[in-house]
């Protein structure tokens, strides 16, 4: 038995000139039979401007490696034979690259793990699907050990709670907490998918540790109407004009790894957007590769592994 593991996320372009390739790959996963896969210039110099706004490229692919690689490390220092690959959903290395890599390794169980925590028929579910279209091309697949949700991971849970924790004690005042999540149509919670329930879930956990009561939630990164809310931009503008809270701390757990959802969405809309005299705006910083993000997988792989054996 050789056991290989599975870390896939989103994925980001290396460049401004990615950008439209970047739009192409997003495109085609979701497109319908005979319509275009091309973004229109509109939506390219769209998302060309947000990645400009942030330095030109996102940290996430290179975050995503160095999780990977210290995972490694752990499951080493724990004695757990395994090996660790990346797949990215739009970007490279693609989750059939390291499908073919894990073929040519001989990995005979495969523990598949979504960098992001809360499970979607949207969102999660179409990593898996790539990841089973892949395999199904294979010869002989592996076994596939997918985790669906990690949403409340005593690790995680932890990491979250230290950072929201040292953002209390630097204010001097009591703040507002406003957690945040990517946003989905609506319908898809209507139709009972588990995505809102889990990050309340979250939510909870986090401020029942800490005996915090003052906080809210909100949605970002909407792509229309129809999506989950309030938006943070909402949540915001109400805040300021109650006039109540004089500092307000964004805590994006939504998301693993910093992105273009956490350096524009809100450190430019809503961190910079909002701040002013009557009311100071920060955000938390996220788990990306440190320890506690590494025991949290780590411990996900320990508990899989041992169903495996």
């Amino acid at each position: 038995m050789k056991n290989g593991i599975l870390l896939m996320g989103y994925g980001s372009p290396e460049s401004i000139e990615d950008v439209e390739q970047y739009l192409c790959n997003i495109k085609a996963l979701h497109a319908q039979p005979n319509t275009s896969v091309v973004p229109t210039m509109e939506e390219t110099e769209r998302l060309e401007m947000r990645y400009k706004a942030i330095g030109g490229r996102s940290p996430f692919n290179a975050i995503t490696e160095r999780q990977s690689r210290s995972l490694s490390s752990y499951l080493k220092s724990y004695r757990i034979e395994a090996k660790v690959y990346t797949g990215m959903l739009h970007w490279k290395p693609s989750i059939e690259d390291a499908v073919s890599g894990m073929e040519r390794d001989g990995v005979t169980d495969i523990i598949a793990i979504p960098m992001a925590p809360y499970y979607s028929t949207i969102s999660t579910e179409g990593y898996r699907k790539v990841l089973n279209r892949c395999l199904a091309r294979l010869k002989s697949a592996p076994a596939v050990s997918f985790v669906k949700s990690w949403n409340i991971n005593k690790h995680l849970i932890k990491f979250w709670e230290d950072v929201i924790a040292t953002a209390m004690q630097h204010s001097n005042t009591d703040a507002h907490i406003i957690f945040t999540a990517h946003s989905l149509p609506s319908i898809t919670v209507e139709n009972g998918d588990p995505y809102k329930d889990q990050f309340i879930e979250t939510c909870t956990a986090i401020t029942s540790g800490l005996g915090i009561k003052d906080w809210s939630y909100a949605f970002q990164s909407a792509s229309g109407a129809g999506w989950l809310g309030p938006s943070i931009v909402d949540r915001l503008k109400i805040i300021a004009s109650e006039g109540k809270h004089k500092k307000v701390v964004i805590a994006p757990i939504g998301f693993i790894t910093d992105n273009l959802e956490t350096l524009y969405d809100i450190d430019i809309e809503c961190v910079a957007g909002f701040n002013s005299a009557n009311m100071s705006v920060s955000r938390v910083i996220l788990p990306n590769d440190s320890e506690l993000l590494i025991e949290a997988l780590t411990s996900i792989v320990k508990e899989r592994v041992t169903k495996i054996s």
